[in-house]
């Protein structure tokens, strides 16, 4: 008798397991997966403009902007808060203007100096970012609001550094429906950033010269401020 018992505990076991199974969706896609499909995505995007929040709360630093990225990496930032305040890389040389010390920093940029993910706007560099972090969902594959009682609804992937090395040790990526950033929550040892993206214009053909950028004459001009510029 508790043979057969045992026998049709099992059997029924086996039955539930196997109508849960079946009814999970046949496209159930993997953190990996999802964040390949992103990759493919951000390959087909040569330009791109769009509203920014970059927020850090240890710091108090809220600033926010209309930001250009055009492929393979130059970006231009201009702040309306700070006023006036500029970032602007053309592939070759960053320059940031700080109007309120009326001081620009430079700094020359040859190459990049190690194999971590720069400014995560390529394939590429997406394809850096999971060879050097474990990737997870943070909550799940189904959309959920981006924050409490918002309406607002994106996948968020969570990711979490390898080694060391990185500049991150973890980051909570938001995306939207079309697979585009939504915010970018970057940790590290001491510091939270969070950059966040609304307004996106995807491919509208930014010319080159949207990235001269001409800092006032009188400007304190600091040079490689960052490190010494390589030959």
């Amino acid at each position: 008798m508790k043979s057969r018992t045992r026998l049709l505990l099992a059997l029924a076991s086996h039955i539930v397991f196997v109508s849960v199974i079946g009814a999970q969706p046949q496209n159930l896609l993997t953190p990996v997966d999802f964040f390949s499909r992103v990759s493919k995505a951000f390959g087909r995007i040569q330009d791109y403009q769009a509203e920014i929040r970059i927020f850090m709360e240890e710091d108090e630093i809220e600033w926010r902007g209309s930001l250009l990225y055009k492929k393979p990496d130059m970006l231009r930032i201009d702040y309306t808060e700070p006023a006036e305040q500029v970032l602007v890389f053309n592939g070759e040389k960053l320059i940031f203007y700080r109007p309120e010390y009326s001081t620009v920093f430079e700094q020359a940029v040859q190459q990049r100096t190690d194999g971590s993910a720069g400014l995560l706007q390529t394939d590429e560099e997406l394809s850096l970012l999971r060879d050097n972090y474990s990737v997870a969902y943070l909550v799940g594959p189904d959309p959920v609001p981006l924050e409490e009682d918002s309406e607002e609804m994106v996948i968020k992937l969570k990711f979490r550094a390898n080694s060391t090395a990185e500049n991150f040790r973890e980051l909570e990526i938001s995306f939207d429906e079309n697979d585009f950033y939504r915010r970018v929550i970057g940790r590290t040892l001491n510091r939270t950033w969070q950059v966040d993206f609304t307004g996106v214009v995807i491919n509208p053909g930014i010319p080159d010269p949207r990235f001269d950028y001409k800092y006032p004459a009188n400007a304190n001009v600091y040079d490689d401020f960052l490190f010494e510029a390589q030959e």
